[in-house]
This record gives C-alpha cells, structure tokens and sequence, in this order.
C-alpha cells in the first residue's frame, strides 16, 4: 500500500508498506495469523500528547487485535492494526475511534454503524 499526506506545510506522511511472505526465515512473523490489516492517522493542530497511552489503554481490555503507535514528525499520529479476524479489526478500529476522538477532539466517538 502507499498512502501520502500532506497538509500547506508539506508532507506529513508518506508511507509505502508490502507485506510478502514464504515459509522459514523468510515468513511474516509476527503477521502471520493476522491476515487483516489497518493503518489510521490521526491528525490534530493540538491534544495528540496522549493518544499512544489512550490507545493502549483502550486496547488493553478488549480486542485480540495488535495495534502499534507512533508519533508523525508534526500534528499526528500513525496507527497500526493487525488482526485474526474481520470482527477483531473492527472492535480495534472502534477503541482507536474512540481514543482518538476523546483525546484529539474531548468527544465521544459517533455511531457511524446502523445498530
């Protein structure tokens, strides 16, 4: 995948990931048994100090997702998921939401799913 932003200050992120896999040494390591995969930034002029905590914190009750943090060099945050399932992405995607809004914005996260 490649995936670019930029905002009038320049490039905040420019992310190229493959992921290519065989048998031994040459296997995906800790991605294999996570076929499902997600990348979020989160961009923000300020509140972003503690979303690595909020995420892991977050995280830490629920989903059997792996997710992993990490500061953009200016206004944001990349946010990796690897997951088991369909359902397991889902629920770790809504912590990261849910994080991410409270943190970022002092807002509960939308319902953007019909129930």
């Amino acid at each position: 995948s490649c995936l670019l932003l930029r905002d009038a200050g320049g490039e905040l992120l420019h992310d190229r990931f493959v992921l290519e896999g065989a048998d031994g040494w040459a296997g995906l390591g800790f991605n294999e048994g996570r076929p499902y995969f997600a990348t979020v930034v989160i961009v923000a002029d300020d509140g972003l100090a503690h979303l690595e905590e909020a995420v892991a914190e977050a995280m830490g009750s629920g989903p059997e997702a792996t997710v992993g943090v990490g500061a953009l060099p200016r206004r944001g945050v990349v946010v990796r998921c690897l997951a088991p399932s369909a359902p397991a992405l889902t629920e770790a995607l809504d912590a990261v939401w849910s994080a991410a809004r409270r943190v970022a914005l002092g807002a509960p996260a939308l319902a953007l799913r019909k129930p």
